[in-house]
């Protein structure tokens, strides 16, 4: 295990937590905790992302069971649009645009309209209805 020096105020701290915690734990989890572990094997490629998408569906229902709203989305593949989406709200968060403060969720951060904006951008929209 590598130790890595903690700053002077913590050391002291910092150390004895460490090494307790480490003590706590079974003898085969110390060991594993050493070991090198691969990582992702990468997902699919491009051309396995392109030949399939998503479709969400969410229902809201108020207490007594009536249902409020009916959304539904379609859109590009599961791994293209989370990497859109986190570029879009990293991008909008490191121009100042949170709403909030704390921990929030995307609506919090956000607000409704930006969201459903940064939602499309990344690719997943309201399907077409044909009314």
């Amino acid at each position: 295990m590598v130790r890595r020096p903690l700053p002077t105020h913590a050391g002291a701290v910092g150390g004895a937590v460490g090494d307790h915690a480490r003590a706590g734990l079974p003898r085969r989890a110390r060991q594993a905790g050493g070991r090198r572990r691969e990582g992702s094997t990468g997902g699919p490629d491009e051309a396995e992302r392109a030949g399939s998408g998503s479709y969400v569906t969410a229902l809201a229902y108020d207490a007594a069971g009536r249902e409020l709203a009916d959304v539904r989305l379609e859109g590009v593949d599961g791994y293209t649009f989370t990497g859109r989406f986190l570029a879009w709200a990293a991008e909008h968060a490191a121009a100042g645009e949170i709403t909030g403060t704390g921990a929030l969720g995307p609506v919090e951060a956000f607000g409704l309209e930006r969201l459903e904006q940064g939602v499309a951008e990344a690719g997943s929209v309201a399907p077409a209805t044909s009314d």
